[in-house]
């Protein structure tokens, strides 16, 4: 079987050693990592920027126009339950909306691609002593012909840049959760590899990208999630094998459902031997609990379980937490309602923290899902939907959000905001506390921030 490197000529398949010697690279082992997306552009790709004409702010308002303002279901919605807090973004990545805040001003949007906003999430970094990211790449998104593959190429460039300056930590995370059964290896092969060896690979030679060892860490997300509908396991075992028989020979995380253990008696589609084939298993947390007696029972039965069977395998399991998440806005229905009240105070998410931090789940590194997703409420899992003052359901991002306080009085559709009495940044603060004290229980220094 091919590997994905193994049409390149001799000085580009350098090997992995010569790597490794000429650069110090951080270690995944007690690293806090977080998903980052960059995926909200506020203008078409193919034109100028704040070209309101070619608007294209499709990941914060559908469908895209010129400028946001009120929905009006099912025609138009916005995608978001919250509004990100952009103080500390130059206006020129600002999107002005018709989003009237309680100040009277004009809520905004921001534009991810925008180089300041990109470093100002590396400051935040810096500030809060958070390690690093995952940078998602999505399949469509890899292919050359999309419209986005210059932009989010760019963007990828600049989280190099951005972790290099900072002395911050990334590596990538293909997403390839969106694809079908009927996607086979004639579809994938060409692309994957393509991007392997023209994006991704150059990137190892960073001294910021993660490494296992003397392995790069890919992820590839998306093993199982979609089972009966997405890619069967054969094809995603084809796939990461042919990662790891490249010669940098990647170190493969598998981002795979919370039940994943279930497939081990229980698997018409073949997940199992995926499972098996990848380095590290990483069990997703969104829709797995949603409230603090939820995750009690996951830790017991699917977490500490999932750890033990990797343990017999001789691979490495990855540990991963989420805030909380709301899709209301974007999940435009006959039963429409727009969400309630303010946030809950983060003691949710404080407690996923201590479990993975403090040595309950003793994982190999902790991934947060996520840093920068304010839209999709991550999936719309139907537990994350209505919210009131006495539910313990924060938003799914940790960059900040507008204050309650501060949200539009005008309920149409309505907003979700952080607690008034606790700063913005609060889910950051908790974060980087945690983040911390993994570190010390690997006995660890903090990396340096």
């Amino acid at each position: 079987m091919k590997s994905f490197t193994a049409t390149l000529s001799p000085i580009l398949a350098l090997s992995l050693a010569g790597l490794s010697t000429a650069y110090s690279h951080a270690q995944l082992n007690g690293m806090t990592v977080f998903g980052y997306q960059a995926w909200y552009p506020t203008w078409d790709p193919n034109h100028q920027p704040q070209d309101q004409v070619h608007s294209n702010d499709f990941k914060w308002f559908n469908p895209s126009q010129g400028t946001p303002g009120p929905p009006s279901p099912p025609n138009s919605q916005v995608l978001t339950d919250t509004l990100p807090y952009v103080d500390d973004y130059p206006a020129e990545c600002w999107e002005n909306t018709n989003f009237i805040l309680a100040n009277g001003s004009h809520a905004q949007f921001f534009n991810s691609y925008c180089t300041a906003v990109i470093e100002k999430h590396f400051q935040y970094m810096v500030q809060y002593g958070i390690d690093g990211l995952f940078v998602q790449r999505f399949f469509d998104a890899a292919t050359p012909s999309n419209d986005y593959f210059n932009a989010t190429l760019q963007a990828l460039q600049t989280i190099r840049q951005m972790a290099e300056k900072y002395n911050k930590y990334f590596a990538v995370e293909y997403d390839l959760s969106g694809k079908t059964d009927a996607w086979g290896p004639d579809q994938y092969l060409t692309v994957l590899q393509n991007d392997y060896n023209n994006v991704v690979k150059p990137l190892f030679s960073s001294q910021s990208y993660i490494y296992n060892g003397t392995r790069p860490v890919v992820e590839i997300w998306g093993v199982a999630i979609n089972n009966g509908t997405g890619p069967n396991g054969s094809k995603f075992k084809d796939i990461i094998n042919r990662f790891q028989e490249a010669p940098e020979n990647p170190f493969i995380v598998a981002g795979v459902p919370h039940n994943w253990l279930d497939y081990k008696t229980k698997d018409p589609n073949g997940y199992w031997p995926a499972f098996q084939q990848a380095d590290c298993i990483q069990p997703w947390p969104v829709g797995a609990f949603s409230t603090i007696s939820d995750f009690t029972w996951s830790v017991q039965h699917e977490l500490l379980p999932g750890k033990a069977q990797t343990d017999s395998w001789g691979i490495k399991f990855g540990g991963a937490f989420t805030p909380g998440g709301s899709n209301r806005n974007a999940n435009t229905n006959a039963t429409y309602q727009p969400p309630l009240g303010n946030r809950f105070n983060g003691t949710f998410y404080e407690e996923q923290l201590k479990a993975f931090s403090n040595g309950t789940v003793k994982s190999w590194f902790n991934f947060g899902a996520m840093f920068d997703e304010y839209t999709e409420g991550e999936l719309a899992y139907s537990e994350f939907g209505i919210f009131e003052t006495d539910k313990e359901c924060p938003g799914t991002q940790i960059l900040p959000m507008v204050q309650f306080k501060d949200l539009p009085k005008n309920s149409d559709p309505g907003f979700l905001g952080s607690d008034d009495d606790k700063s913005p940044f609060y889910y950051m603060q908790l974060s980087g506390n945690y983040t911390t004290v993994f570190h010390q229980t690997w006995g660890q220094q903090s990396v340096a921030h």
